[in-house]
């Protein structure tokens, strides 16, 4: 281990993070496969399995496109995945025009979401997921969103 690097499984300031059996990465234009190929070659030893997708060059992160809402439960923009690209998974489907599926879970079935993305707060609401939602105006206009 590098010194001055938390221990795989910590993040500074946070602890141990939860164990996970499976990692999402995209490829868009920003990622090759040859990445995806090392990432796999390290998480797969721990008992992490890497599920590819591919992202329309619309969408830079995935994030802007899909988000944990729990363990097993995302949120997603409607028409963007092959439907076999999120199977194991409940899913909620959301209108991605304007407004993406970026926010923060702070666990299962609860998020901070700025409060002007009325179409995720109401997706969301609807299955009973608890949101807060917060005035983000500052930060968009430097074109940020919450991020964890």
């Amino acid at each position: 281990m590098r010194r001055g690097h938390p221990p795989p499984g910590h993040a500074r300031g946070r602890g141990r993070r939860p164990r996970r059996t499976r990692r999402v990465r995209r490829i868009t234009r920003r990622t090759n496969l040859e990445g995806i190929r090392q990432l796999t070659a390290i998480l797969n030893p721990l008992g992490v399995a890497v599920r590819v997708i591919a992202l329309p060059d619309l969408f830079l992160h995935l994030d802007q496109t899909l988000g944990v809402l729990g363990p097993d439960t995302l949120a997603v923009c409607q028409d963007v995945f092959e439907a076999e690209a999120l199977d194991g998974f409940r899913t909620i489907c959301l209108p991605c025009r304007r407004f993406n599926v970026n926010f923060i879970c702070l666990g299962p079935g609860e998020i901070i979401v700025p409060a002007v993305n009325h179409p995720l707060i109401a997706a969301a609401q609807a299955v009973n997921v608890r949101v807060h939602a917060v005035d983000l105006s500052e930060f968009a206009k430097g074109r940020a969103a919450p991020t964890a």
